[in-house]
């Protein structure tokens, strides 16, 4: 599926890494342990940017779509659509209705949704320049990314992009903050 609508394979795995990292850090915390979380976030990361070879307008709905009513050998149909939603919900609004389908097991997916979304964002730069160590924490609702000291001053416009996440998670319960 990546080679056959053109996934920048790189940019994927640098976002899988970074979503796959941020994971290890909250597992526990926020009760991601088991290994079929880490296995769906690293696909997500994966074919997140499927859909930008249909258009770049809405290319999030384009890849859930393409997930979701794709034929993909190994997947179960349970599977695809908790795959679709990751890719859906990587940008802009997230669907908390379609999240809340899945009953508790859609509070998992949200918070695994929320980390694609800081891998994406981390990377939204697309090169291949030495990115900063951060340390994420999660406490129920509340997510905390601690940046080095001064790194975020030196870049505002991600620092900006931060802010609006923190937005964008108030609107599913998650209190997103940057330091």
């Amino acid at each position: 599926m990546m080679e056959r609508y053109h996934v920048d394979l790189e940019q994927a795995a640098r976002v899988e890494a970074k979503a796959l990292h941020a994971l290890e850090q909250v597992a526990q915390s926020w009760d991601l342990q088991h290994e079929s979380y880490a296995e769906l976030l690293s696909w997500a990361a994966k074919v997140h940017e499927i859909g930008l070879d249909i258009a770049h307008y809405h290319y999030h709905k384009h890849g859930a779509y393409l997930i979701e009513h794709s034929d993909l050998a190994g997947f179960s149909r349970e599977d695809q659509q908790m795959l679709a939603l990751l890719v859906r919900g990587h940008r802009r609004n997230i669907p908390k209705d379609k999240f809340a389908e899945f009953g508790d097991e859609g509070i998992k997916l949200i918070r695994l949704c929320v980390l694609l979304r800081f891998a994406i964002l981390f990377h939204h730069i697309r090169g291949t320049q030495e990115m900063p160590r951060v340390t994420l924490r999660a406490d129920g609702p509340n997510l905390d990314a601690e940046f080095p000291k001064g790194w975020l001053e030196n870049n505002q416009l991600t620092q900006a992009d931060f802010a609006l996440e923190a937005e964008w998670l108030t609107r599913v319960g998650i209190v997103f903050s940057v330091r």
